[in-house]
């Protein structure tokens, strides 16, 4: 019965530190979509276009935070970026789209059953295709923390049969994902 009771403070401790992780990154994404209202907000009190860069002063008068600027709870940074783009966290999995594809050809035309697969090293470690609307979500959040992807070796790649790879190094902050793959040509002499 004693082994019984260490299992179960074990199994316990791991679920509190999933949670605990969880907590961080939904904590974060709420920051960061905090932010981008603010940014919205900022835009159209002042007439700017989506190139336009707010700076922290310029949000703070539309943001409700005690002590200054939203932190992110885990450590990360963030960045506010231009009008026309979400703001970022440098903990990759706290992005707000994290995960999200959306995939184009040439028309802009979205693309059915693009493979999307997540590597590490030369090991999938997930893999989707995207949907009629050529979107695809890889839930990325549990198998991904900030120690496995920072040293480089990971990164996803786009393919689909009569159309070019397309391979995006780990981390990146640019979420939501949106490519254009390019059909290709058969140059037969």
């Amino acid at each position: 019965m004693r082994y019984a009771n260490w299992i179960s403070i074990f199994v316990f401790g791991i679920f509190l530190f999933g949670c605990k992780r969880q907590f961080k990154n939904g904590a974060c994404v709420n920051n960061l979509r905090q932010i981008e209202s603010a940014k919205a907000e900022w835009a159209y009190a002042h007439g700017k276009d989506s190139n336009s860069i707010p700076e922290w002063n310029d949000l703070t008068a539309y943001m409700y935070v005690k002590d200054g600027f939203p932190k992110c709870p885990a450590g990360g940074t963030y960045t506010i970026g231009p009008i026309g783009e979400l703001p970022h966290c440098s903990m990759m999995p706290h992005n707000i789209c994290f995960g999200m594809f959306s995939i184009y050809n040439e028309s802009n035309d979205p693309m059915v059953g693009v493979r999307i697969a997540v590597m590490i090293n030369v090991k999938e470690l997930c893999s989707c295709e995207t949907d009629a609307k050529g979107e695809a979500n890889i839930s990325l959040k549990q198998q991904l923390t900030p120690d496995l992807w920072s040293h480089g070796t990971e990164f996803v790649d786009v393919e689909k049969a009569g159309y070019g790879t397309v391979r995006i190094p780990l981390p990146t902050l640019n979420w939501p994902i949106k490519l254009q793959l390019h059909q290709l040509t058969n140059n037969i002499n």
